[in-house]
């Protein structure tokens, strides 16, 4: 055999070899970027109710989106709502999985008829303050006095909150013709407060806790 030939045949033969060996070394390498770009963000559904989430370094925005898609409500997020979020969430329910994508940046949400706001944490806040309402409350007492009611209301009320008492009663009867204590004795004490309904509410249960007959003792 012509030693030529035998040495065409040797290179061809190393040159098989090394485009081999290159095909394997980019397989390899786009096996290793598929994985180091990690698996795609995705919701599935489990359970009636619950789903299950998994996402890498995705974008809380494309997560609400998804969120709002799989569980078919209304997600509105202000525009200063933003971040990476990675979980793996199973069986969750949708609260249960907003909750979690919300709380590990601190944001937060109200719901307000079919949609739902989310807000950061100082845009909550301000938000939820706008929402409250003043109220107004007037409580007629029996048995206990405006002023002692007041001493307990007062750590009650809100920053915003006011209370209003009726003067309080003379005591004693001196003895007179024409006196008879003035309204030493007078049947109702008034006590007037302003304050956010929530507030008013725990005031509610506080004199009705407070105003209360005493217990008589048989001697």
């Amino acid at each position: 055999m012509n030693p030529s030939g035998r040495l065409d045949k040797t290179v061809i033969g190393v040159l098989v070899v090394v485009l081999v060996l290159a095909g394997q070394l980019t397989a390899q390498d786009t096996s290793a970027g598929a994985k180091s770009a990690g698996a795609p963000a995705s919701t599935a559904p489990t359970e009636p109710g619950t789903f299950q989430i998994h996402v890498q370094g995705a974008d809380i925005r494309d997560v609400l989106r998804m969120l709002s898609e799989q569980s078919q409500r209304n997600i509105v997020a202000t525009k200063e709502v933003t971040g990476e979020v990675s979980a793996d969430l199973y069986d969750v329910t949708f609260k249960e999985a907003l909750n979690a994508v919300l709380r590990s940046h601190g944001f937060g949400y109200m719901e307000k008829g079919t949609v739902i706001y989310v807000y950061t944490g100082p845009q909550l806040q301000a938000a939820l303050q706008a929402e409250r309402e003043m109220g107004r409350r007037l409580y007629r007492l029996v048995y206990v006095p405006a002023d002692d009611a007041k001493a307990l209301i007062v750590p009650v009320l809100s920053a915003d909150g006011t209370i209003s008492i009726s003067k309080a009663a003379n005591v004693g009867i001196a003895t007179s013709k024409s006196e008879a204590g003035g309204n030493a004795y007078a049947s109702n004490d008034v006590l007037i407060v302003v304050d956010y309904e929530d507030s008013l509410k725990n005031i509610d249960k506080l004199i009705k806790e407070l105003d209360i007959r005493p217990q008589q003792v048989l001697i």
